[in-house]
């Protein structure tokens, strides 16, 4: 059975506008809203060591870029490939 385009884009984007809502709101309570409401015992003798400072090395962002440019790629060449036959139709 061939779903038609336009219940086919119409399918994908709920599905992807739902993702994103679940996400949206699985990311939107804050860590702190959370503490104390674990049901574990925190023990005794276990001791609360504070996080040490994060150094920033220059040049780090290397890697981002990199996977950042990917990304775009993967999204732009597809559409440069098939734009013509989207503008016949």
């Amino acid at each position: 059975m061939k779903i038609p385009p336009k219940a086919f884009r119409l399918i994908l984007l709920l599905s992807l506008g739902m993702a994103l809502a679940m996400m949206s709101a699985a990311l939107s309570v804050p860590s702190s809203a959370l503490i104390g409401k674990t049901r574990t015992p925190i023990p005794a003798t276990m001791v609360i060591v504070p996080t040490p400072t994060p150094v920033s090395i220059p040049g780090s962002s290397d890697g981002i870029l990199v996977v950042a440019v990917v990304i775009v790629l993967i999204i732009i060449i597809p559409i440069w490939w098939h734009r013509r036959a989207w503008a016949r139709h």
